[in-house]
């Protein structure tokens, strides 16, 4: 599989595990951005990494366990790091350009 060629721009996606978080991710990967997603339950984004394992392979995609649902909030001086944060959890999109 070729993949689309890097933005460079990382995204910030929350509960990637649902069903229109991982439509939202495969879409963001699909235009070419890195994508950090989170899950409240790693072992529940399995199937997902599998689907998507050519951009897990590359470094495109990961995820990381945030038990914590409010973790925005003390997350929030380095949220300047991401280009866009989408809160699927809240249904929630933010541009931070």
């Amino acid at each position: 599989m070729t993949l689309p060629t890097s933005t460079g721009e990382l995204v910030l996606i929350t509960g990637v595990n649902g069903y229109i978080a991982s439509r939202t991710v495969e879409a963001f990967l699909s235009d070419g951005y890195h994508v950090r997603g989170t899950v409240r339950n790693k072992a529940s984004a399995a199937g997902l990494l599998e689907a998507l394992k050519p951009f897990v392979e590359a470094g495109r995609l990961e995820i990381a366990e945030v038990k914590d649902s409010q973790f925005l909030s003390r997350v929030q001086p380095s949220i300047r790091t991401y280009g866009l944060l989408c809160d699927c959890n809240r249904v929630l999109i933010f541009v931070l350009r």
